[in-house]
């Protein structure tokens, strides 16, 4: 999940898996007298921290026209004709 910003993810579900990964870390850490624990707390927050991002001007496509099969309630099928727009999102971040 972590990395692949093209997959489609809720904010919500995208924090909750990072807390349960970082939960699992932080059990697994062996702290001792020697252990550094500013360091430790400084590589934990620069890895799981959440970076925010800047959303830029959406930049759409030209309309294309295209039909699409359609079914009513009573099972009948027919074409109904659509204009699909497709948008990119460009960000920094």
């Amino acid at each position: 999940m972590r990395g692949n910003v093209f997959n489609k993810y809720f904010l919500s579900d995208y924090i909750s898996n990072i807390r349960k990964v970082l939960s699992k870390e932080i059990d697994l850490l062996e702290i001792t007298d020697s252990t550094d624990l500013y360091v430790l707390t400084e590589n934990l927050e620069s890895k799981y921290s959440v970076q925010p991002i800047e959303l830029l001007e959406p930049i759409p496509s030209k309309p294309k026209e295209t039909t699409r099969n359609i079914q009513n309630h009573w099972g009948q099928t027919y074409e109904q004709k659509v204009f699909e727009i497709f948008v990119k999102i460009p960000f920094n971040g």
